[in-house]
């Protein structure tokens, strides 16, 4: 496809990669071409230093291993218990006024008696049927499910190390098709949240790839993770990032504790890791967004300097039907380039005039930047030797970066190709 996201059958299983950098559960399946990977590594170190950019490690201390349990967010089976719970509770609250009120009421000394006694025995008896109907129902329930409870799911974890993050079991048993996300060199966080910001998101890049992990967040707990809330970039709520499902499809949740324990470990190992986005093109080469640097094969754009850029759309036709895509062009002196993906479901929603509140002022305001973000001019499809593809998933945050930047003129900004 000629926005490059999309990789073949053999990349997208792991043929022509160590075992150790195969793409795990977890991971999305942007792993670089297979082909002869030390001359893809050469190229890419090559177009880096033609750019400028610090090829020299990041500094980072070495860590204790520290397991994050994954949990799976479709399981309600807890629910279901607790209803059975407050039913039990409100028969024993039931009985026990009628056994006051007899008390309070009759004259008779044998009732007053008796009547509580065997108001007793019942609550006993409801009491011991509630408890041995809960022993009884777990072996049904692993029998047969209702369609509102899922089977549990394997426990599983993401483990930190001091060389990479390990999408593996707690018991140390290694998953099919392991995933061990180098982070010992340079290496990118990006928050990622829904409108109504009760999911978020991280998106882990590194020249190998990127891993997705996410959490959910209620409503009472929303201002307690507002400091992450603050670094993330809205995207639409039919975007595949927020289920962050791995190859066998299973989800990679965290509990919210555990989801902002990790973000402020690996805070700690590189603080400029919330700055920086580490993908690479259709052609394997790095593209690299590090604080205020852009580095896009042989190029690179300072962005504390004024340049020009803009949104546009174009549209081109594939076989019999029409591709849409959305481009980001950049101009810097001589330099001059355009970012191209696929169209995400964001585009879409981000176009229509009733946005989702949170209910967080600060958090709304940051949405309707987002929203701005997202709007684009239409155009003639730009040269194909200016284009370079990127992940629509980053395609805000990248923008967001841009509108920091100063502006090259205050005239209306004319892209190079028609």
């Amino acid at each position: 496809m000629a926005d490059g996201t999309r990789i073949g059958k053999r990349s997208a299983q792991g043929d022509g990669l160590p075992q150790s950098g195969r793409p795990d559960d977890g991971a999305l399946s942007r792993v670089r071409p297979t082909g002869d990977a030390s001359n893809t590594r050469i190229t890419a170190q090559e177009a880096l230093g033609q750019a400028g950019y610090p090829l020299e490690p990041v500094a980072i201390e070495p860590v204790v291993r520290r397991a994050f349990p994954l949990v799976d967010p479709r399981t309600p089976v807890e629910p279901r218990r607790k209803r059975r719970s407050y039913v039990t509770h409100a028969i024993l609250v039931g009985l026990a006024i009628v056994a006051l009120a007899s008390i309070a009421l009759t004259k008779s000394f044998a009732l007053r008696t008796a009547l509580p006694l065997a108001l007793t025995v019942g609550a006993v008896g409801v009491l011991w049927r509630s408890r041995a109907a809960s022993r009884a129902s777990a072996p049904e329930l692993a029998a047969v499910l209702p369609n509102d409870v899922l089977p549990p799911a394997p426990t599983r974890a993401l483990v930190l190390t001091s060389s990479a993050l390990t999408l593996e079991r707690t018991r140390g048993e290694r998953i099919s098709l392991p995933i061990a996300l180098p982070i010992a060199d340079r290496f990118g966080v990006t928050l990622l949240s829904n409108r109504r910001r009760d999911r978020l998101v991280a998106a882990l890049t590194s020249d190998t790839g990127t891993l997705l992990f996410a959490t959910s967040i209620e409503a009472e707990g929303r201002r307690a993770m507002n400091h992450l809330f603050a670094r993330s970039t809205v995207i639409g709520g039919d975007d595949y990032a927020l289920d962050a499902a791995g190859l066998d499809g299973s989800s990679v949740h965290l509990e919210p504790e555990d989801f902002s324990a990790l973000i402020t470990a690996l805070g700690d190992r590189d603080k400029g890791c919330f700055e920086r986005i580490v993908l690479t093109d259709q052609h394997g080469t790095p593209l690299i967004l590090d604080g205020g640097d852009l580095y896009v094969r042989d190029k690179h754009f300072d962005l504390s300097r004024p340049l020009e850029w803009r949104s546009i759309l174009f549209q081109e036709p594939f076989g019999t039907a029409v591709t849409l895509y959305q481009g980001t062009w950049i101009r810097q002196g001589t330099a001059e380039i355009v970012l191209v993906s696929l169209l995400t479901p964001t585009f879409f929603e981000g176009s229509s005039p009733d946005v989702e509140r949170a209910g967080i002022p600060e958090l709304d305001v940051m949405a309707l930047r987002d929203q701005r973000l997202l709007q684009a001019t239409a155009t003639d499809p730009p040269p194909v030797d200016q284009r370079v593809a990127m992940d629509g998933l980053f395609v805000i945050p990248l923008r967001a970066v841009l509108d920091q930047a100063p502006r090259a003129s205050s005239q209306p900004v004319r892209a190079g190709h028609p």
